[in-house]
């Protein structure tokens, strides 16, 4: 039961960072968290929120004062982090602008700089009270550790973003935000399209004390007016029975593409059946529909029937259908085994290290000014003579027969012996006192 485990890491595990009474709560769109169970540098989490007409604003001036995230992650492991951001060179403005209102803060990981977190990008947006608020996060733990798990099951996701001398911004994803839990397992934690804002996080959660915690519960034990005997009957702890459960109740007719019940083409995220071609688009099983006003922005709607029908092409879909795209995953003739994750082929050349390369022009952290033109390291020893080597093993026309071993020539003069050199001013064990203007001894 997760009663033992919720109770024993929220007690223990878990240190919290309490939001303010004024924290804005932005409404969440998706979230996407997978590892390969073992292998905690392969922890990927993508965050999105998107609340249209929000009345929260941005305030705050990270690059001077730095940030703090929290990611909570509740369920069969429960586990949480506060992560520290700090100020400087890996924050952007918009505008650049002091004098002006800040419309966008956005942060990014250096390699250069070196990596401090394992938020690779942040960004935060909004024009002012009454636009679109966004918030969107990607965190990697390849490079600094992502110290959450999956929680196999989850129950529910959330971010606190404190940009300093400024606000608090958080967002939910499932408990009392809900949402439609589109995989849930030892691999990946996947929320769409909650229903609720909800509140910001407040405590540590403690499934089976009777007591709701919000935002992360909607009933507990005996504490279940919102589902009258019904709290965690489908499998999820403290949390009523909703659309995007995976189970089937009274007045839905799927839930999730899991359980399609009767329905045979997909669910909606209203656990109704979707049908191709009758001019709603109804996400997320479709993502347009054919001749209607909903079309693809590039590419064809596929029509009713195609194992693509009421979907775009985009980049991810394993093949080449748009533009843009010299390659997708496996579709990748243009450059096998390279296709980068925007579906675009490595550039040697452009300053970024991509796909294979070691090193890409002023990209060159593995071997700081030694990358050639081909996008790798130059290598001392391989007896071809490239990048700033000056000779390299038998490549050793500007010294013949005084390459040293870091490929560099010989110095006469610089009082060591070395090369084909006897001798070498005060270095002149071969002969004491007689060395030559040469390196010869007499």
């Amino acid at each position: 039961m997760r009663k033992t485990a919720m109770t024993a890491l929220g007690l223990l595990a878990f240190v919290w960072s309490v939001a303010p009474a004024d924290a804005n709560t932005i409404l969440g769109f998706k979230f996407d968290f997978k590892e390969k169970p073992g292998f905690p540098t392969t922890r990927r989490m993508n965050v999105k929120s998107k609340e249209l007409l929000s009345p929260d604003v941005l305030s705050g001036d990270p690059a001077t004062n730095g940030a703090t995230v929290q990611v909570i992650l509740l369920g069969g492991t429960s586990t949480s982090q506060t992560i520290t951001l700090p100020s400087g060179s890996r924050w952007r403005r918009s505008p650049s602008d002091p004098m002006v209102p800040a419309v966008r803060w956005r942060y990014k990981e250096s390699r250069s700089l070196g990596f401090v977190s394992p938020i690779n990008k942040l960004e935060l947006s909004s024009k002012g009270a009454g636009t679109t608020f966004k918030l969107v996060a990607q965190l990697y733990g390849k490079y600094v550790p992502l110290n959450v798990a999956v929680p196999n099951p989850g129950t529910y996701a959330g971010l606190v973003v404190t940009l300093g001398g400024g606000g608090t911004y958080c967002t939910n994803f499932g408990g009392a935000a809900g949402g439609t839990f589109t995989r849930n397992d030892a691999v990946y934690f996947r929320v769409a399209r909650p229903t609720a804002e909800g509140t910001c996080p407040s405590g540590a959660p403690v499934c089976g004390d009777n007591v709701v915690d919000a935002p992360f519960e909607t009933c507990d034990g005996t504490s279940d007016a919102a589902c009258p005997g019904l709290c965690g009957s489908n499998g999820l702890p403290c949390l009523c029975p909703f659309c995007g459960d995976a189970t089937i109740d009274p007045g839905e007719s799927c839930d999730t593409q899991a359980s399609l019940g009767a329905c045979t083409e997909g669910c909606s995220y209203q656990c109704t059946c979707t049908t191709c071609g009758n001019g709603i688009v109804e996400t997320p099983a479709e993502g347009c529909e054919p001749g209607g006003v909903y079309q693809c922005s590039e590419g064809t709607c596929g029509t009713p029937g195609n194992p693509d029908q009421c979907e775009c092409p985009y980049c991810g879909d394993l093949y080449v259908n748009l533009p843009a795209e010299q390659c997708d995953g496996t579709d990748d003739s243009a450059c096998p085994g390279q296709c980068l994750y925007n579906c675009i082929c490595p550039v040697c050349g452009n300053n970024e290290v991509e796909g294979t390369e070691e090193c890409d022009g002023t990209d060159d952290s593995a071997c700081t000014g030694n990358c050639l033109p081909t996008c790798v390291c130059a290598v001392c020893g391989n007896d071809v003579t490239e990048g700033t080597e000056v000779c390299d093993g038998i490549d050793d026309s500007a010294c013949p027969g005084n390459c040293l071993n870091d490929c560099t020539c010989a110095v006469c003069g610089n009082e060591t012996t070395e090369g084909s050199e006897q001798c070498d001013g005060t270095d002149d064990a071969a002969c004491p006192g007689l060395c030559q203007v040469d390196c010869t001894c007499p």
